[in-house]
């Protein structure tokens, strides 16, 4: 398995062409957006994972992501976290065909908004009349922090096969209030029990890094950002010690 890591704002379009029973994760941390095209053999895999954290001086970031499942078995997994606040904007697009039979899909994006945010999703996931036996799945989760905070969600599925398992659902909402009412109860300040709660919501995207190093890194990222540090290391050691440092 080959890991690709992203992290210096590089806006070139990215082409990326999995062979038979090619394993590849690809991650990208940084704050400008990208644009993506895959195609991916017989038993092979691409995870992608697309961490956006508001750049102090990026004010709108769009992700690209177009993947072309072309032979039986073909798997790819689409995994986006994005932490936004004041004015900012993250869109995201993602399209996967579904070309050959028994192929597998998978999108799981969440947000974070504060202030002014705004957040997109657009999600289509296309399968093809022989694509038989294939499984797709579609979901975008966000959560609202402040009332002027807005996201747009819009998973989407044209199938023409009938043998298939797809499944697509969106959530927008506030933090549980029962939740910090119990967790207050036992001790917690509303913005140490707000922390928590947020982090559990994050996590679900970085679980499914695989690499110990590298998921604790993203975390620390995660962590940071949530406490309203900016990260913007711009090459630059810094007291953060994310993926750059």
């Amino acid at each position: 398995m080959k890991t690709d890591i992203y992290t210096d704002n590089g806006t070139s379009p990215l082409n990326f062409a999995l062979s038979a029973n090619e394993h590849r994760v690809v991650i990208f941390a940084q704050e400008t957006g990208i644009t993506m095209q895959a195609k991916i053999g017989a038993d092979a895999q691409l995870d992608i994972f697309l961490f956006n954290f508001g750049g102090s001086n990026i004010d709108s970031t769009t992700n690209n992501i177009n993947i072309d499942l072309i032979s039986k078995n073909a798997r790819a997994n689409i995994y986006g976290l994005y932490l936004i606040d004041k004015h900012q904007k993250v869109y995201n697009e993602i399209e996967v065909y579904h070309n050959s039979p028994n192929t597998y899909s998978n999108q799981l994006f969440k947000g974070i908004l504060d202030d002014s945010a705004q957040g997109k999703f657009y999600g289509r996931i296309f399968i093809k009349k022989d694509a038989q036996k294939t499984e797709a799945r579609q979901n975008n989760h966000n959560l609202l922090i402040s009332s002027k905070a807005k996201c747009e969600t819009k998973p989407f599925l044209e199938i023409y096969a009938d043998d298939v398992k797809c499944s697509h659902g969106a959530t927008t909402g506030q933090i549980d209030e029962l939740a910090l009412f119990y967790m207050r109860q036992r001790g917690l300040s509303l913005k140490t029990a707000r922390n928590l709660l947020m982090t559990a919501f994050a996590s679900e995207i970085t679980s499914h890094i695989t690499s110990e190093q590298t998921r604790e890194k993203i975390d620390n990222m995660v962590a940071g950002r949530l406490s309203n540090e900016s990260i913007n290391c711009s090459g630059k050691r810094c007291e953060y010690k994310c993926l750059d440092c």
